[in-house]
């Protein structure tokens, strides 16, 4: 069966006091989503304990979260996550087991941990989740993308190396009560895509900070006004965006849809 699609969602991109502003409805999602077994009930992931949690987040070096939201303006989804420091325990528990080039990376601040990524059951199966993922991922100055996924949690646990990411073997736990993680790395230019997929970006040509739809991956280019603009103000990191287009744009043939941030 294929996935739905989610006519007039829209993604923003916060930094900590903007999200502070939201924490409310960043924490009802969270309640929604957590609030089934075999979560409910287990105080690691309690409401309180994830507020805490992320509000701690928000001060954290390179902060940011980005958000899901219908055309109603409900909140479906999101993604936040902060620069590794690389004395983080989980991640020093396991230096011996990472590639060296991570350690460096890590080193010269140059990894993205992501955090936590939820979407409320209502609006499953129908791609937010990677898009959010993809939105979060391309936008970020790092080169590196790390996450630790709980090692039953399916399907996500089978998701992430389909999206390009390598399992660390070296479980770990983030506390005495959690359950057990596998940690994954997503090297630089690893972002999973097929052919044929939608590609998606922050938009730098004419209005900084639109979310955009690319045209499918294809070895036929697609033509557009905006062919080969950056990625994201200041210049791309995983080359650059060919065949943009968004709704400041004139159409192309596709008439793919944009989003502004």
């Amino acid at each position: 069966m294929s996935a739905r699609t989610t006519p007039g969602l829209t993604f923003a991109r916060l930094a900590g006091d903007a999200a502070r502003e939201i924490v409310g409805e960043l924490t009802a999602v969270y309640a929604e989503v957590y609030g089934v077994p075999p979560y409910a009930g287990d105080p690691f992931f309690s409401v309180e304990t994830f507020a805490d949690r992320l509000t701690a987040a928000f001060t954290m070096r390179g902060f940011e979260v980005v958000t899901a939201r219908l055309g109603d303006g409900s909140l479906v989804g999101y993604v936040h996550g902060v620069t590794l420091t690389p004395d983080r325990a989980w991640w020093a528990s396991i230096a011996h087991d990472l590639p060296a080039d991570a350690r460096q990376a890590a080193e010269a601040g140059d990894v993205f941990w992501l955090r936590e990524l939820m979407v409320l059951p209502k609006a499953t199966n129908q791609g937010i989740g990677r898009r959010l993922h993809d939105a979060m991922v391309d936008g970020r100055p790092e080169s590196w993308t790390t996450l630790t996924c709980i090692v039953d949690n399916e399907p996500a646990r089978s998701a992430y190396p389909r999206w390009g990411y390598e399992v660390v073997d070296a479980p770990i736990k983030h506390a005495p009560d959690s359950p057990v993680y596998d940690p994954m790395l997503l090297r630089p230019g690893r972002l999973g895509r097929r052919k044929g997929d939608a590609r998606e970006g922050w938009c730098g040509c004419r209005t900084p900070g639109t979310w955009v739809t690319y045209g499918p991956v294809s070895s036929q280019p697609l033509r557009s006004p905006c062919v080969q603009v950056p990625v994201r103000p200041g210049g791309a990191r995983r080359g650059e965006a060919r065949h943009v287009r968004t709704t400041q744009h004139p159409p192309g043939p596709e008439g793919t849809q944009g989003h502004r941030a």
